[in-house]
């Protein structure tokens, strides 16, 4: 079982979003694959997993990025570079693992070995897919978060 209070405070002062709904923030940070219930706010939830969210935040980041290189009034050719740089699960694990985001992941304690690169960037991904339903389909909010960690460089 996992307490993920400590873990969802810490998403939210790197990513710069507090969730409305702290437990869109808990699924996004719990492995899928993994069957252990969450301990959070004083009760146990059956989270099954952040694939869901990691899909949908890999899409919002995207749009999002491709909302910010149409603004600048750029080459497509400028928007394919943009893109194979920033929107891989490699380059968003090296962004997760610069702000630590392996530590805040929600693995079973029987986990010997730290997150993995494709555990890191899949997290990344579902964080931004939570922050975009919590916001409401805000592409502003992604964009936001983005910014913050950089990501749009």
């Amino acid at each position: 079982m996992f307490d993920a209070a400590k873990q969802v405070h810490a998403i939210e002062e790197k990513f710069g979003y507090v969730f409305k709904n702290k437990l869109l923030c808990v699924e996004a940070l719990k492995m899928s694959g993994t069957d252990h219930p969450i301990y959070f706010d004083g009760t146990i939830h059956p989270i099954v997993g952040n694939n869901r969210l990691a899909l949908l935040g890999d899409r919002a980041l995207s749009l999002s990025l491709t909302e910010l290189w149409f603004k600048t009034g750029q080459s497509t050719k400028t928007y394919s570079t943009l893109n194979l740089g920033t929107i891989t699960r490699v380059s968003l694990a090296g962004r997760g693992h610069k702000i630590g985001l392996g530590k805040n992941i929600l693995r079973p304690s029987s986990a010997t070995s730290e997150a993995s690169i494709n555990q890191v960037g899949e997290t990344f991904e579902a964080v931004l897919g939570a922050v975009y339903v919590d916001s409401g389909y805000s592409l502003q909010a992604v964009t936001a978060a983005t910014r913050r960690l950089e990501v749009d460089d």
